[in-house]
């Protein structure tokens, strides 16, 4: 609850959707207006190797002892940097990577214009898992839905770090007001009664 989080959205192309913030209600809003569309998904490519170079360098000038990144990803790279110039730049900001694989390895099916139609999807399981193992982070595999929760939950208790914040609290004096007014008070009595 008291990190702060950013997005980096990628397809043919990486960009920062959201930079990192603790505003989660705003991180909430920016996820929700992401729009990937069919053709996009299928045509456009993945180019993985951007996407961690973009979030690395979001990462760059952070304070935090635990700099973390999650790549979410259900596909190949294509037309895309090395990966060996990705995994420099994290482990010289350092920066964990836990990447984790979705979908399943095979056919997925979509509603499209003219019905339900299929597409092969894969993700590079090895790519993913060197990754990972070079950063210092760890690869999953996610099949289903509800594994995704878990793995955040298991991404949480493995980054768990202590910090100290600044706590300000707006103090109101009433005393003061309230004394001048009783002295106000006073001092025309002693007028109106001389």
């Amino acid at each position: 609850h008291n990190d702060a989080i950013g997005l980096v959205v990628f397809g043919k192309y990486a960009m920062t959707s959201c930079p990192l913030t603790s505003d989660k209600t705003m991180l909430q809003s920016m996820i929700s207006s992401i729009d990937i569309s069919y053709n996009d998904v299928i045509h456009q490519g993945t180019v993985i190797s951007q996407a961690l170079i973009v979030g690395a360098r979001r990462l760059q000038k952070s304070q935090a002892k635990s700099k973390i990144m999650i790549l979410l990803t259900d596909g190949e790279p294509k037309d895309d940097f090395p990966i060996e110039n990705a995994i420099e730049i994290a482990k010289s900001f350092g920066i964990k990577v836990y990447a984790i694989g979705i979908g399943s390895h095979g056919m997925s099916y979509h509603q499209g214009p003219f019905g339900i139609e299929s597409y092969p999807t894969q993700f590079n399981t090895a790519l993913l898992e060197k990754v990972a193992q070079e950063t210092g982070g760890k690869f999953f595999d996610a099949k289903k839905s509800q594994d995704i929760a878990k793995i955040y939950d298991e991404i949480d208790r493995l980054e768990k770090s202590q910090y100290q914040s600044n706590i300000y609290t707006n103090h109101y004096d009433y005393f003061t007001p309230i004394v001048w007014v009783l002295a106000s008070l006073i001092f025309c009595e002693l007028f109106i009664s001389t």
